[in-house]
């Protein structure tokens, strides 16, 4: 059975079995995590060392690979401890790397104390890799019970003579048997999935025994719920033989937003092993309802591909993005190397059901071979990617606009200037409300030369309009904020080309989310309205603007905002216009003029966002001077200060996992309302599991107005030193308490309760987890008032922890 699958047997179960006729030892290296728990790996010379492989394998979809290396290198792959018995045989799947006989050779190693080298003394066998029969896998048996027994060790040393690597799979020590089956995999449908959505799950049915099986019945129960099915098998299955069955109509499964727990099991009349009937599924249902959403592609989550094989990433060498900066990653379809088919780049899960007017933005580059049409659509889907839009973008080579952004080249294409990027708008107000909205780029090539995207944003816009450039001159968008003050943006076009594109403008009435240190660059000559060169040191969250033109990236022109419906301006002659590529970029001061609530830069070159910015004389209205992090343990104090406040209702925390995109609210802190002192605010995120977890503050204006504050880096829960078990919480408690505990080794856990005669209650854990910090809810509102007692029995890293604490129950 893979290490992916979860045991579920109780420890009272397999109490009452026969030892000797239980399988011990059975790794398939199914789970991406490699080596398995309990196993490791050593390279005694050389430098390859085992991996997982998913290019071959005997069942599955995994296997363990050695390459080959130059000759005279070893490398071990050893197993974790197990318990030999009377009748166990070794017994494990080869496959050879090349065709051509080389000499290397694999010796199967024993070891009755530990994983050192020199305690391996016993050689079962020495296998000449380069001898086995060609594209295929071979199996090999040792019988151990005869001369080991106890706990022992098995290594795997392959040896390199002129080059000959090999897959090994499906290693398994027990005394074989003729019944045995169980669910190896779950196989499909794959996520994303949406919240509510009916599936019909397909998995994977094994024979583990000597005897071929036919009819194996099938069920599963989803987060503990009663058992669905059967879906039996059709067989006839050989040994080590795999069948599919899938869940269908009325045993369809509905999936909830949160986790879904699958318990997967095979019901075989006369099973001899039960250990390997149950595989464990976990189905995460989450989708994105936190906006302004943004994604520079550095280390995208949740972005899956589908199609042809031609989505990358690349962050290296002569690289620049859009704001002009290095080093920085973006993704790009390899048109160049793909001479036929369609790739799909595919977001996670975004929640319109707050968005009124859904706006997506990213910036593209591209450059032609030699007038080779590539394309480049955005597609919408709502119901998780079984079908798909008409594009809401379209461009190619040829079209009209045309996606080129630089002139044809026959070398691979890099954007090497900012200026190859063109900023790209997308109004999804037509999806505004749906609550399960995926959005795809589908790369259609013509085997022609890359094409870039980077920086993907989503914003729910206060205004989005659209108005077509057929010449120069100005440009006006005029709306109002929510209090009804007017605003004015004019682009006054002094140079464009070609004309004939639509320029599209958008202002969010939120703050603006910053990625970045510093929010405002260093300004070292753009003068204010005043004639000085200042520094602002906050930009207003009263809203910002995005101008994209859909022809290109080119142009020159003056954009006058009016400022009559900002709130906290003291002095509008030490305002500035600033100006960024996106959320990836710092402000950058534009030299600005006043005449009236209006101010204006000239010259802009360029489309991007703009917005405006100030200092401590225009306190626009909150601004945080720190915001950090400390972790003691498994708790995480977070410390944030303020210069000034003003209209400040108070900040709501938000916490993420690091490998998510939910953002959850864990808790509020209440501003000081209108303040021109230092403030300092504090709270305590107790209780943490082991993982990695970003934070941010929202902090919320009296009026409704909202801005995000990030906190810088990731921050980082460890793995504890020791075994530990807490006393509950509450304790008295009614119905319910809370029971924390440490695992600081991958361990297989067992947590029961018992009343005062001894007799178990109930099994709250039952499983192997990973090392870490735990917190299990225990339900008693089955039992009645009284004393009780939990234990935890927990076997990892070669040591074992028990112990047991009182509980009272009063109802």
């Amino acid at each position: 059975m893979k290490k992916l699958l979860f045991f579920l047997l109780s420890i009272v179960l397999l109490g009452a079995l026969d030892l000797n006729a239980q399988i011990k030892l059975q790794e398939g290296f199914e789970n991406i995590t490699f080596p398995p728990t309990g196993w490791s790996t050593k390279t005694i010379s050389g430098t390859v060392n085992w991996t997982r492989s998913t290019g071959q394998f005997h069942s599955g979809t995994a296997s363990a690979f050695i390459n080959y290396e130059t000759p005279g290198h070893e490398n071990w792959l050893v197993t974790k401890q197990f318990s030999v018995g009377s009748n166990d045989t070794l017994s494990f799947w080869v496959r050879k790397q090349y065709t051509t006989d080389y000499g290397d050779h694999m010796d199967i190693l024993l070891s009755t104390t530990d994983t050192a080298v020199a305690s391996f003394t016993n050689n079962l066998a020495t296998i000449d890799v380069g001898a086995l029969a060609n594209s295929t896998w071979v199996n090999f048996k040792y019988y151990l019970g005869g001369t080991f027994s106890g706990n022992v060790y098995v290594a795997f040393n392959h040896y390199d003579v002129d080059g000959n690597g090999c897959w090994l799979d499906d290693v398994q020590v027990g005394n074989a048997v003729l019944n045995d089956a169980g669910v190896s995999a779950y196989s499909s449908p794959l996520p994303p999935f949406c919240p509510g959505s009916t599936i019909s799950p397909t998995v994977t049915v094994k024979n583990y025994g000597e005897a071929p099986q036919t009819v194996i019945p099938v069920y599963y129960t989803l987060n503990g719920g009663a058992p669905v099915g059967p879906v039996s098998t059709v067989g006839p299955i050989a040994q080590n033989g795999t069948e599919n069955v899938t869940f269908t109509g009325p045993m369809a499964a509905v999936v909830n937003a949160g986790t879904n727990t699958f318990r997967f099991y095979t019901v075989l009349p006369g099973d001899q092993d039960n250990s390997n009937d149950t595989a464990v599924t976990i189905v995460n249902v989450t989708s994105i309802s936190s906006f302004p959403y943004f994604e520079s592609f550095t280390n995208p989550a949740s972005w899956t591909t589908t199609g042809t094989a031609m989505w990358g990433s690349y962050g290296g060498a002569g690289l620049i993005n859009p704001s002009g900066a290095t080093g920085d990653t973006a993704v790009y379809a390899n048109f160049y190397n793909v001479s036929s088919g369609t790739g799909n780049l595919v977001s996670p899960i975004f929640n319109f059901s707050g968005l009124t007017k859904p706006v997506v933005s990213f910036y593209v580059a591209y450059r032609s071979y030699s007038g080779d049409d590539d394309a480049l659509q955005v597609l919408v889907s709502t119901d998780a990617g079984n079908t798909w839009s008409a594009p809401v973008y379209s461009k190619s080579r040829l079209s009209t606009p045309s996606l080129s952004t630089v002139a044809d080249s026959t070398g691979a294409y890099l954007p090497t200037v900012s200026s190859q990027w063109r900023h790209e708008t997308i109004d999804l107000t037509a999806y505004a409300g749906q609550s399960c909205v995926l959005i795809a780029f589908s790369a259609i090539t013509a085997y022609g030369n890359n094409c870039w995207v980077d920086d993907f944003s989503i914003t729910n816009a206060t205004d989005f309009q659209t108005q077509t450039i057929n010449a120069t001159g100005p440009v006006i968008f005029t709306g109002s904020f929510d209090l009804g003050t007017n605003y004015n943006l004019t682009a006054n076009m002094t140079s464009i080309g070609p004309a004939g594109g639509n320029i599209n403008f958008e202002r969010s009435k939120t703050a603006p989310t910053t990625l970045v240190s510093p929010e405002i660059a260093v300004n070292a000559a753009a003068t204010s309205p005043s004639g000085a060169v200042l520094q602002p040191t906050h930009v207003s969250p009263d809203g910002y603007y995005t101008l994209s033109y859909d022809y290109s990236n080119q142009a020159t022109y003056d954009l006058s905002i009016d400022i009559t419906g900002y709130t906290g301006v003291a002095d509008a002659d030490k305002l500035y216009i600033v100006k960024r590529a996106d959320a990836n970029a710092s402000w950058v001061c534009l030299n600005t003029t006043r005449v009236g609530n209006v101010l204006t830069a000239s010259g802009i070159t360029g489309f991007s966002q703009f917005a405006i910015a100030g200092d401590v004389d225009n306190p626009l209205p909150v601004e945080l001077s720190s915001f950090t992090s400390i972790v003691n343990v498994r708790n995480v104090n977070l410390k944030w200060s303020t210069v000034f406040e003003q209209n400040n209702a108070g900040f709501d925390i938000e916490r993420k996992a690091v490998t998510s995109e939910v953002w959850t609210k864990i808790g509020n802190v209440s501003g000081n309302g209108n303040s021109t002192i230092a403030r300092n605010y504090s709270y305590s995120d107790n209780n943490l599991q082991t993982g990695k977890y970003n934070y941010r503050l929202k902090q919320i204006d009296h009026n409704g107005n909202f801005q995000y504050y990030g906190l810088a880096g990731e921050v980082v829960v460890g793995v504890p030193s020791n075994f530990a078990l807490s006393q509950n919480y509450p304790n008295p408690f009614n119905p319910s308490t809370k029971i924390n505990y440490d695992l600081p080794f991958d361990s297989k856990v067992s947590i029961r309760i018992f009343d005062m005669t001894g007799r178990e209650m109930s099994q709250i854990v039952n499983q192997t987890q990973p090392a870490g910090y735990y917190t299990v809810q225990f339900n008693a509102s089955s039992l009645s008032s009284g004393i009780y007692f939990y234990s935890i029995n927990a076997e990892g890293g070669n040591k074992s922890f028990v112990k047991s604490m009182k509980m009272v129950l009063v109802k």
